[in-house]
């Protein structure tokens, strides 16, 4: 079952030219919301925000010239946010997997979420895992940021995932976030 906010409204009123809006705070699915309409029923399902990046060579800051590719796609569920981020082609076997922010398309910033936490054999793979706002990190000289704000700047285009490589350590694939 869905839990609304408190501030949410109980019913959808009818009336043309206006609106009205519901924040449900938790994932799942209701099949008892009557009130769209009298005497229907729907279901309304919640998900997670998806949010991916292409990742490239040419992405990178400078430039490499790897012929590299990858994608990263994260979802947050709660307090966690899971990832997949696949790569084929690299020169050599990755030594990372990072989320560098705040670091808009043109710039480079420090690592902010280590997502690469064993060593990992082979230039292709596809890794998963999750994070948690404890495994923020400091940048910058900033304290870590909170899971919220580093979803916003996920969300925004104001955060990068790379892969560097034993090949090219500083970074052989990059992807700037944003939505899908």
């Amino acid at each position: 079952m869905i839990v609304q906010s408190a501030t949410a409204p109980v019913s959808i009123p009818m009336a043309s030219n206006g609106s009205v809006a519901r924040t449900f705070t938790t994932l799942g699915s209701d099949a008892d919301l009557r009130s769209l309409h009298a005497g229907r029923s729907s279901t309304i399902n919640v998900v997670g925000a998806l949010l991916c990046a292409q990742m490239n060579g040419a992405n990178e800051r400078p430039a490499v010239p790897s012929t590299a590719n990858g994608s990263a796609v994260f979802t947050r569920r709660g307090k966690m946010v899971s990832y997949t981020v696949a790569d084929r082609g690299l020169a050599s076997n990755p030594t990372g997997l990072h989320i560098h922010a705040p670091a808009n398309a043109t710039v480079n910033a420090g690592m902010a979420v280590d997502l690469l936490r064993t060593t990992v054999l082979g230039p292709n793979g596809v890794r998963t895992g999750t994070f948690t706002g404890t495994d923020m990190r400091a940048v910058g000289g900033q304290p870590a940021g909170s899971l919220d704000s580093m979803m916003a700047r996920i969300r925004t285009g104001n955060a990068h995932r790379n892969v560097p490589s034993t090949t090219d350590p500083g970074g052989e694939v990059r992807g700037q976030a944003g939505t899908p």
